[in-house]
């Protein structure tokens, strides 16, 4: 009896110990308010505090199907077993393009492995991304791009310390909804405003709050909070990238409401509240993920120890460094041109050091302010030269030769796309042999601070107290360049001055107008009305010159993406002259390119036309000479040669009609487009002198001029009279019908020569009016009963 109530105290002993234990374990958290007032906050059990920790919320307790087989592992304690399962399947699913099963296998992989961020990363993307280009209604792809935001947005509320989550979704309804400016973009913010349903989800009711840049900010700001307030760290990715996605998502914002059709001063605020803040966010000290020591990466021992820094902070040492510099060069006046001259006059002991600087001495009016050259030094070198040695230009040339050997002389003399190979290897060992003393050259002028201050200390009539200042600044400059090191990097990998460039432009009201120009123009194509249309497209790229002559947008036309956004103006206005046949009008012909300068900036930057040029010259040259040579062999050798030059020609002239560059068939440069044909034409030229045939395939440029002989006015001109010319023969009246024919021969002429590719075309509808021509003529003159002249350039179409 007593082992049974000891058994029974035992009992009850363990039950009591237990429900401490589960009240312990599973007590809630709460708020409490004492007799003071003093709110008191309660952290609960051991479960509410790790609910706390890793942001679960009640709602998201419990969501796993029990029935599942995976699950079924995960109880018997083989939870990563069952992960690497369903991880294997979504990825097996997803080759097959099975959407909806990797939706339902991604939602028993989120709930058994929640806190996976890469889980919710990957498959957010592969549903807004992947998934939605599967579909061929927009309205679909929308769909899918929602699916995929909602999928994230679900992943940053069950992790509520994950901020590269939130930047995830962020970027996503950024990027995706909003982020090329295509037709689809536009209709992705078009249903995102009507989508009320997504509204109600994400806290967005009203159609104004739904724009897709200001969303992507809610979500970009909610990951700054984490990190600026919870003290997360961002570990391998510094706070400047991941702070500034919300800052830019104000410029797209900006850059939209002109793209809604929103002009004037509403579209410049706009620019100028993202500069603001831009501005604003150059202030904000913030971690670099470069740790201080020796460490290469951010780890879970170093990540509070990185080294931190501010966006403005080079902007202030650019102004401070520039102020002592004043003062450095005040200490003694004139002492840098002084020194300038006498370094110049040291370089001239060696023969060919000082014509290494021709090139600079030349292009250094050109140069921006981060080039690394000696610009001051060389610009001030310049103007010297300029005041005591007219000539210098010739005088350096002479000396800079006198680094080459005779033979490398005459390769000089060559264009380099003609050199054969070990042409080129012999003259580029050459080049940069001499860049080898241009470089050290251009270091003995270079007068740097240090250098300005040791010659300070040398100079008697310098007063001890300036040349202990000049030390003073040359510390502090040392100084104030050491700490914005970093500065200057973040500065452009986010591209923060470049943003501030755009917003220079953006607010001008000659860009504005610009932009409403492209707008208006755009929608009357839409409404059908064409010619309203092609007007707008060439007002809109006529002012686009004028923002381009402005001088806060000198430097845009190295802007990449400027170039690539206005030259879209170009290629809209070619699509619109092409569907309404009107390619070839006289509207194009009247005003054929305007923005020139930005077209040819955007195509031309990475090809040396120039260099083309010169190669034609140089070839058309070689030419005349391999036509006056009486010596067959020498004449063979030479034609051999010039063959070449022009299959090199034609083929490089080719290369600048690429396919994304259709514009340059149909609005060309006219006089580049001459420069083309005529290659063309020296081309067959030559091979008219050697008796060979047209190759095969044909010539890179044969298409291309086949395309502007069919639309050569002189061409149109040239067969009006045929028709009357047929007619009148046939009447017998040989004489009139000649009179008709002889107003259009120079004209016919003029085409052959500036086309001989007719002669070897025969599939060309060109050569058979021309076979009418000439045979016309023929018959004209037989009727008359004369003989066609000697000289007669069409005897062979006759025939």
């Amino acid at each position: 009896m007593n082992q049974y109530r000891y058994r029974q105290f035992a009992y009850f002993v363990s039950l009591a110990v237990l429900l401490v234990l589960l009240y312990l374990v599973g007590r809630p958290a709460k708020l409490t308010v004492d007799a003071g007032g003093e709110a008191r906050t309660d952290s609960g059990g051991l479960l509410a505090q790790t609910r706390a920790a890793e942001g679960f919320t009640e709602s998201q307790i419990g969501k796993i199907d029990p029935a599942s087989s995976t699950i079924k592992l995960a109880t018997f304690g083989m939870r990563g077993v069952a992960v690497v399962l369903l991880w294997n399947k979504v990825q097996e699913h997803q080759k097959r393009h099975d959407w909806n099963t990797v939706i339902a296998l991604t939602n028993q992989l989120v709930f058994l492995e929640p806190h996976f961020t890469t889980i919710w990363e990957f498959l957010g993307w592969n549903l807004a991304y992947n998934a939605s280009a599967e579909f061929d209604d927009y309205r679909e792809r929308y769909r899918w791009v929602i699916r995929g935001i909602d999928f994230l947005a679900t992943g940053v509320e069950r992790n509520q310390l994950a901020p590269k989550l939130c930047k995830a979704c962020g970027w996503t309804v950024s990027q995706k909804i909003g982020g090329a400016g295509s037709d689809e973009n536009e209709q992705y913010r078009r249903l995102l405003k009507e989508d009320e349903d997504f509204g109600l989800r994400h806290d967005c009711p009203l159609p104004s709050d739904r724009d897709n840049w200001l969303l992507g900010r809610r979500w970009y700001h909610q990951g700054e909070e984490l990190v600026l307030q919870r003290g997360v760290s961002l570990m391998n990715e510094s706070d400047f990238t991941f702070f500034a996605n919300s800052r830019s998502n104000l410029f797209s914002y900006a850059k939209w409401k002109r793209k809604d059709g929103i002009f004037g001063e509403e579209a410049i605020r706009a620019w100028e509240n993202a500069a603001k803040e831009w501005m604003e966010f150059a202030k904000m000290d913030l971690a670099t993920a470069i740790p201080e020591g020796k460490g290469l990466r951010v780890n879970k021992n170093n990540y509070k120890s990185v080294k931190r820094t501010q966006l403005e902070a080079a902007d202030l040492a650019k102004e401070e460094i520039a102020k002592v510099k004043r003062e450095l060069d005040g200490i003694v006046l004139n002492l840098k041109e002084t020194l300038l001259v006498a370094r110049w006059n040291e370089i001239a002991q060696t023969p060919g050091q000082r014509g290494t600087l021709l090139a600079g001495l030349e292009d250094a009016v050109n140069w921006d302010e981060t080039d690394a050259r000696p610009r001051t030094e060389l610009l001030m070198l310049r103007d010297y030269l300029e005041k005591n040695q007219p000539d210098w230009r010739t005088v350096l040339q002479k000396d800079r030769d006198t680094l080459y050997t005779p033979e490398e002389l005459e390769l000089q003399k060559i264009p380099q796309m003609f050199l054969e190979e070990e042409e080129k290897k012999v003259l580029n060992k050459a080049n940069e042999s001499v860049s080898q003393i241009a470089g050290r050259v251009n270091g003995l002028i270079t007068l740097s601070p240090k250098v300005i201050a040791e010659e300070i200390q040398d100079r008697e009539d310098v007063p001890r107290e300036k040349k202990s200042r000049a030390r003073e600044i040359l510390s502090e400059i040392d100084q104030q360049e050491n700490s914005t090191r970093l500065s200057k990097m973040f500065r452009d990998i986010v591209g923060y001055d470049l943003k501030l460039r755009d917003t220079a432009v953006e607010t001008t009201m000659q860009a504005d107008d610009a932009h409403r120009l492209r707008y208006f123009a755009r929608k009357a194509y839409y409404d059908g009305r064409i010619n309203d249309s092609i007007t707008g497209w060439l007002d809109a790229m006529r002012k686009w010159d004028e923002v381009v002559a402005l001088p806060q947008c000198a430097s845009m036309l190295n802007q990449s993406d400027f170039l690539r956004d206005t030259i879209d103006v170009v290629k809209k206005f070619v699509i619109i002259l092409d569907k309404s046949n009107k390619i070839f009008s006289d509207v194009v012909e009247a005003d054929p390119v305007p923005m020139r300068k930005i077209m040819w900036n955007r195509t031309f930057r990475m090809s040396p036309v120039a260099s083309y040029d010169a190669g034609l010259e140089f070839a058309k040259k070689e030419f005349d000479r391999a036509a006056t040579e009486t010596d067959k062999a020498k004449r063979e050798a030479a034609l051999t040669k010039v063959e070449r030059y022009f299959t090199i020609l034609t083929g490089a002239y080719a290369g600048l009609n690429r396919d994304e560059d259709d514009y340059m068939k149909y609005a060309p440069f006219f006089d580049l487009r001459d420069r083309m044909i005529e290659s063309q034409a020296y081309f067959v030229k030559t091979l008219v002198l050697e008796n060979k045939p047209m190759p095969e395939p044909a010539s890179p440029l044969r298409d291309y001029v086949e395309l502007m002989l069919e639309h050569d006015k002189n061409l149109a001109k040239a067969k009006e009279p045929l028709a009357d010319a047929a007619a009148a023969l046939q009447e017998k009246k040989f004489a009139e019908a000649r009179t008709e024919l002889d107003k259009v021969l120079p004209l016919w002429k003029s085409l052959l020569d500036k086309y001989p590719l007719i002669q070897y075309d025969a599939n060309s509808p060109v050569q058979n009016e021309t076979v009418q021509f000439a045979l016309l003529y023929a018959a004209a003159l037989k009727g008359q009963n004369k003989p066609l002249p000697e000289d007669f350039p069409f005897k062979a179409f006759v025939k």
